[in-house]
């Protein structure tokens, strides 16, 4: 949620900054970065809290305490794997567009260039795996994954011709748009078990992909 809230707020200021080429790209990417932190945060707390569950197992000899607990080998232990593997690609992002703010406040040639579509190329490769291969939030990568994709090949295909920049938004607002209504159906279907706590995070999570489409 503070990943797509803060980048969220970075679109919105980026509009703001293409109205006005006066405004530095700073502010834009200072939004990024913090949405890159928070998540990395999340991500990496995230491999420390189930410690104390796991130090009970061991001390138990048991893979799970409890009959409604989750098993440190078949639950925890994956999860702490992917959460794992879900900080390096935070790290990757948070370098991708570091490297795009770099180009975008000097001139970085075309060697640069280069660089952050390969990068971009990358996160948006891994996306489309994760959404292929593991079914929690797999609608979210998926739609990740083909908006950079398509970007990618509109920015090419449109070139340096400034009447045809609008088309270079156009897929990343038509993926937020297909999430928000994806997400919107999931959390009718699963309104009867989501609990309090998950409704409004899911919410958030919604309203932040609002904010979104309406920058």
């Amino acid at each position: 949620v503070a990943f797509l809230a803060f980048h969220a707020i970075a679109l919105w200021v980026a509009t703001i900054k293409l109205e006005d080429t006066e405004i530095s790209w700073w502010p834009t990417f200072a939004f990024a970065f913090m949405g890159d932190a928070a998540a990395l945060g999340c991500l990496v707390a995230s491999w420390f809290v189930s410690c104390p569950y796991v130090k009970l197992c061991l001390q138990e000899r048991q893979p799970k305490v409890g009959v409604d607990c989750p098993s440190i080998l078949t639950d925890i232990f994956p999860e702490i794997i992917l959460a794992f593997f879900g900080a390096l690609f935070m790290i990757f992002i948070f370098v991708t567009e570091f490297l795009v703010f770099s180009h975008l406040t000097a001139d970085g040639g075309t060697s640069r260039v280069v660089g952050v579509n390969a990068c971009l190329a990358i996160i948006g490769l891994v996306c489309i795996i994760h959404a292929v291969l593991l079914r929690p939030q797999a609608a979210l990568f998926g739609f990740v994954g083909l908006d950079i994709w398509a970007t990618l090949v509109v920015v090419h295909g449109t070139g340096d011709n400034s009447s045809l920049v609008f088309w270079r938004f156009v897929p990343t607002a038509a993926a937020v748009l297909l999430f928000v209504v994806t997400l919107a159906a999931q959390m009718r279907s699963a309104a009867a078990v989501l609990r309090r706590p998950e409704k409004v995070l899911r919410s958030l999570e919604v309203l932040a992909l609002c904010i979104a489409e309406a920058g």
